[in-house]
């Protein structure tokens, strides 16, 4: 989880996924996607959006 969280942390600062939020909270929404997509489970998910988001809080 901290891998991930690490490596999608920035996500809400491309063009592709940057929204109307702050990038950390736009970045943990596509991260959250991405993994629930592959497999992982609402609570790992979870974990990296938090990770990602919430980090400077």
């Amino acid at each position: 989880m901290l891998y991930l969280g690490a490596v999608m942390h920035d996500l809400g600062l491309t063009e592709r996924f940057g929204g109307e939020q702050r990038f950390e909270v736009d970045g943990a929404d596509a991260a959250r996607a991405f993994v629930l997509k592959h497999g992982l489970s609402d609570e790992k998910a979870e974990i990296v959006w938090d990770a990602i988001a919430l980090h400077t809080s």
